[in-house]
């Protein structure tokens, strides 16, 4: 169990400590940019929480000591985007963070991804 988690962690091993509020405004950033780009409507929320909240009241220990997480939940309308590019670049944009993807759904024409973000 301990050699999974040593495992699951060297790739973050010679980065730098990033805070979980920081990762969360460079994700937070990072989505609305890249939607204004393609012309998507995206809207980023804190999975169970409201508008202006102190997002540290929903930090929660994750399964890997000293690390803390946060849940959130992003969705992209893809009305106006004639392909599926948009969500190709989200991923790739998250793949280099210490993102986990919880969820992915796509109904209709809205592209649901729940996020775990983790931090110091």
């Amino acid at each position: 169990m301990i050699s999974g988690e040593i495992k699951s962690l060297d790739r973050y091993k010679n980065e730098d400590t990033l805070s979980l509020e920081e990762l969360y405004q460079q994700i937070f950033c990072d989505l609305k940019e890249i939607s204004s780009y393609y012309r998507a409507d995206c809207e980023v929320k804190i999975s169970g929480g409201k508008d202006f909240v102190n997002i540290r009241d929903f930090f929660k220990a994750s399964k890997y000591k000293g690390v803390r997480c946060i849940d959130i939940l992003v969705q992209v309308d893809l009305k106006n985007e004639p392909d599926a590019y948009l969500i190709s670049v989200l991923c790739t944009q998250l793949k280099s963070r210490p993102v986990e993807i919880l969820k992915l759904n796509l109904e209709k024409s809205m592209f649901n991804l729940t996020l775990r973000l983790y931090g110091a």
